[in-house]
């Protein structure tokens, strides 16, 4: 059984150790609807995208930004933590709802 939206973005949370902010959810039916859409809002509100990679999550940063890569080509260690924020769908290619989350990173004390 598939999460729901709200679950793959709960888990992203936990597994990157950031808070997220849920931007927009956006709806499409057929193939990549809902995908197109949140690219088309994204773009609209200053945000440049990487390239989709399965369903990982796609990163996002303002712009104007250089090239941004897919999620499996983006270190742990030295640019996930510069992302900004992501796509989340629960299937992009035929999913009903992506989510545009932002992200922050946590408060944590040594």
């Amino acid at each position: 059984m598939k999460p729901n939206l709200m679950q793959k973005i709960r888990d992203f949370a936990i597994e990157y150790q950031r808070q997220t902010k849920v931007l927009k959810v956006l709806k499409g039916k057929g193939t990549f609807k809902a995908y197109y859409s949140a690219c088309k809002w994204a773009k609209d509100n200053g945000w440049a995208m990487g390239s989709m990679c399965r369903d990982n999550p796609i990163a996002m940063m303002r712009e104007p930004f250089g090239y941004i890569s897919k999620w499996d080509n983006l270190s742990i260690v030295d640019d996930v933590p510069q992302v900004q924020a992501v796509m989340i769908g629960t299937d992009f290619r035929d999913g009903t709802e992506v989510a545009i989350v932002e992200l922050s990173n946590l408060n944590v004390k040594a």
